[in-house]
């Protein structure tokens, strides 16, 4: 019994030699083919022969095995997010990122300084901007900050360092990223900065890129409060606006999912890249609205180097308002909808009609259905409303009548032949319109608001005539929508 547990005791052992001198074999044939700087690393990093090695040998034309062949299987059999790599590239950098990856460093490592990591996640956080969420007091918040994309690059990076350290933006990672930058990007790829300052002062911002039609956010910082709010959701009703497919936020986290963000398995990501990876590149630099407006990808608001972030927050149309669909749309063109909610910079609108349809449309092919006409001017010059035109400065020449007795009452009751009279009661009503106590500018315009309002009502009859005698020709009315339509009608012919 005990000369047979020594031989298996023994069989063991020299399995074991004999598994290690063959593992050692093999690694020394993987390190015959590879470059002499990463067989340098993985001879001193053990721990780096358990994750895959990615070279720039494998991005050459008709390598063998390609870059794309090695991301499928590592897509497919790989249980972590980690590859390694020590190239820092921008061209190496950009073949990853067209692949899928997400470029990250690592330091103390002997013997270099850093190694490239790029991270390939299991589960990637993304956005469809349908989905996108817009907090109510966001507007608010943002009054008096400026978006900017691309102007200040450099300053972003600092503060990103500033604020994160180097957790994983090392020194090579962010000259590779700058060579990026400088020069333009490479073939579908862009490195930007996102930008946004208060009185020319930067209080949040991102480093980014974009590939095809998607955009990746990789490091941020903020400064101020709700500013990295602000930055992150302008960003994305920016990046919609501007034809971008999907927003790419990598690791998944609690403030991604309150944006409306989802995880996405790896190769449903992956899918979704290989989409819209080699379609046109949208243009994201803030200043060149006139090109992507002729493209139709969405309506500029103003031509400048940067956006008040409070205009791109806010909604075009109103929820609940009336709008009717531009002639340029192919299949709806001319129809009436209501605002009912925003989907992204998009607008979900409810179609007129029996079947109530639901559809998502682009605020320029959307157009007020029943535009009020302006307020009325005073026509002598003031900026009163016709509801309050003449009140005050009446009331004060009747006082001035009553007590000037004088010269001013005479003036007053003079004939409208006699000139020096005339000349008189004009000078009263020039210093009275120039000082009008008894007219807050609070009730001006609250008188202003309702007179408007009131054109509004009387503007959106017609509509409404119409849309009721539609639905009694189609299903019929209820007793209240008749009730409703003789009233309009009675007050059509009035």
């Amino acid at each position: 019994m005990e000369k047979g547990s020594r031989d298996s005791s023994q069989q063991a052992a020299s399995s074991a030699r004999k598994e290690a001198s063959d593992s050692k074999r093999g690694r020394k044939e993987v390190l015959k083919d590879l470059s002499s700087s990463d067989a340098a690393l993985l001879f001193s990093n053990s721990w780096l022969s358990h994750i895959p090695l990615l070279t720039v040998a494998m991005c050459e034309p008709n390598a063998q095995p390609s870059l794309a062949f090695v991301t499928s299987q590592i897509a497919k059999g790989w249980n972590s997010d980690f590859c390694w790599a020590s190239c820092f590239e921008p061209n190496f950098l950009a073949a990853l990122m067209y692949e899928g990856y997400l470029p990250t460093a690592h330091g103390s490592i002997k013997p270099k300084e850093y190694i490239l990591l790029p991270k390939l996640h299991q589960q990637r956080c993304i956005i469809n901007f349908e989905d996108l969420h817009v907090p109510k007091g966001l507007m608010r918040r943002s009054r008096g900050y400026k978006l900017s994309t691309d102007s200040r690059f450099d300053e972003v990076v600092a503060m990103c360092l500033e604020q994160h350290s180097e957790s994983w933006l090392h020194p090579p990672l962010v000259q590779g990223f700058k060579g990026l930058f400088r020069c333009g990007g490479v073939g579908q790829v862009r490195i930007h900065s996102i930008e946004v300052s208060h009185n020319g002062e930067l209080v949040a911002g991102e480093l980014g890129y974009s590939v095809g039609k998607s955009y990746c956010s990789l490091s941020g910082f903020t400064r101020a409060s709700s500013a990295g709010s602000v930055q992150c959701v302008a960003l994305g009703l920016l990046l919609h606006q501007r034809g971008f497919e999907f927003w790419d936020l990598g690791m998944g986290m609690k403030y991604k999912h309150q944006m409306g963000a989802k995880d996405c398995p790896r190769m449903s990501f992956l899918a979704q890249l290989h989409r819209v990876r080699d379609q046109p590149k949208p243009d994201l630099k803030i200043g060149n609205e006139r090109d992507a407006s002729e493209r139709g990808l969405f309506t500029p608001l103003f031509a400048a180097e940067d956006k008040a972030t409070d205009e791109l927050l806010s909604m075009a149309f109103r929820a609940g308002q009336y709008v009717r669909i531009k002639n340029e749309h192919p299949q709806l063109g001319g129809k009436i909808a209501i605002v009912s909610d925003r989907c992204g910079a998009w607008l979900k609108v409810l179609l007129e009609g029996q079947d109530k349809q639901i559809v998502n449309l682009p605020p320029h092919l959307l157009e007020d259905a029943c535009p009020a006409s302006s307020t009325d001017s005073a026509g002598d010059g003031s900026d009163l409303p016709s509801s309050l035109r003449g009140l005050g400065m009446r009331n004060q020449l009747n006082s001035m009548r009553l007590k000037g007795g004088g010269q001013a009452g005479e003036a007053a009751s003079a004939s409208k032949g006699d000139e020096g009279s005339q000349e008189e009661t004009d000078s009263h009503l020039t210093t009275l319109k120039a000082n009008r106590p008894l007219l807050s500018e609070a009730k001006v315009q609250h008188h202003r608001l309702w007179e408007t309002r009131l054109s509004r009502r009387k503007a959106l009859r017609p509509l409404l005539m119409e849309i009721l005698e539609r639905r009694e020709r189609d299903s019929g009315l209820s007793k209240r929508g008749k009730r409703v339509l003789r009233k309009l009608k009675r007050r059509e012919k009035e």
